[in-house]
């Protein structure tokens, strides 16, 4: 369940970086801490199922939704390499399985082995990097609607005309930087004006 990180590896190779590279597997249930704020990470994960939701903090405690990562995507790299204490809480958003990974046996294989594991990891954190650029451009939108609209075009062009998204509602207003309320209102609102069908987490772009 590591493909991409081990990308372009011969079947011999990819068997022993295997056994390098991994450092064990967790279970975790919705709201479980998966990292947690300040804390040093000796390996970094990529979600087998479920999803996690990565979190900072205001100066009065309000919680703002970062990222969501989902199946088959990684996490906590740049952490793992920077070994700082994390800016960010990582928590469960529902039933989850993590495989963790650490590169600190790396030097037992191949150089140039290593050099395409250090490549991969470069292409993931660069992975990381654009969709960081996409919240950004929704959070500039003018107005919640907009916000909502980008949010969803994002997962519709993933998934297809109906989509669900990785979020409750909270989840879903701390990502576009707005209060629940106020998203649920805009929400039923666009419903109303024939832009959206919704139920719960399940989404259809009119």
């Amino acid at each position: 369940m590591c493909e991409e990180l081990l990308n372009s590896l011969s079947d011999d190779e990819k068997s022993l970086a295997k056994r390098l590279i991994y450092a064990g597997k967790n279970e975790y249930n919705k709201g479980d801490t998966v990292i947690s704020l300040l804390s040093r990470i000796d390996a970094f994960g990529m979600v087998l199922s479920g999803s996690v939701q990565a979190y900072t903090f205001t100066k009065d405690g309000t919680p703002v939704l970062l990222s969501v990562v989902e199946e088959k995507r990684y996490f906590g790299m740049s952490l793992y390499i920077m070994q700082k204490p994390s800016p960010v809480e990582v928590i469960s958003a529902g039933k989850t399985s993590v495989q963790w990974y650490s590169i600190s046996k790396l030097s037992e294989l191949k150089n140039d082995a290593q050099n395409v594991i250090y490549k991969n990891m470069l292409s993931i954190l660069a992975y990381d990097v654009q969709n960081m650029n996409k919240r950004i451009r929704i959070l500039t939108k003018p107005d919640i609607r907009r916000k909502v609209l980008s949010l969803l075009s994002m997962y519709e062009i993933k998934a297809g005309e109906k989509f669900s998204i990785p979020m409750d509602r909270s989840a879903m207003a701390a990502y576009i930087g707005t209060d629940r309320s106020a998203l649920s209102r805009e929400l039923s609102n666009m419903k109303k004006d024939g832009i959206i069908e919704y139920y719960r987490n399940t989404f259809i772009i009119l």
